[in-house]
């Protein structure tokens, strides 16, 4: 077997396994921000945006953006319309570490919880 193959199906491999789990992130947070109201209003916040007015955040670790609704609805965007307000998530939970505590939360209550039997 040709070791330079072997290190390239490695390296595929290994970038599936990431892009899968960043692609499960943004679901995770898409589904849960909806109904989180308190944590789209800091977001809302965070952007500078309206009450009237949808937000779009990128998400960490993707390059799309989530367009959020001011009644909650998501939905996932290749591009962030131009003038818009907007907030990249990895930097705001930089900024405000309690916001990556309350994203975590609200991503987790749409994951299944281990140990618990079907």
């Amino acid at each position: 077997m040709n070791i330079q193959s072997n290190s390239d199906a490695q390296s595929l491999a290994s970038s599936i396994s990431s892009d899968y789990a960043a692609m499960e992130s943004s679901i995770a947070f898409s589904i849960g921000i909806g109904p989180n109201r308190s944590l789209r209003r800091r977001l809302r916040a965070l952007a500078g945006a309206s009450e009237s007015q949808p937000i779009f955040v990128r998400h960490m670790q993707t390059s799309a953006w989530i367009e959020i609704d001011p009644k909650g609805s998501v939905a996932a965007r290749g591009q962030k319309p131009e003038g818009l307000p907007s907030i990249d998530l990895g930097q705001a939970v930089t900024r405000e570490p309690a916001l990556g505590d309350a994203v975590y939360a609200a991503s987790a209550e749409t994951r299944p919880s281990e140990g618990r039997g079907s």
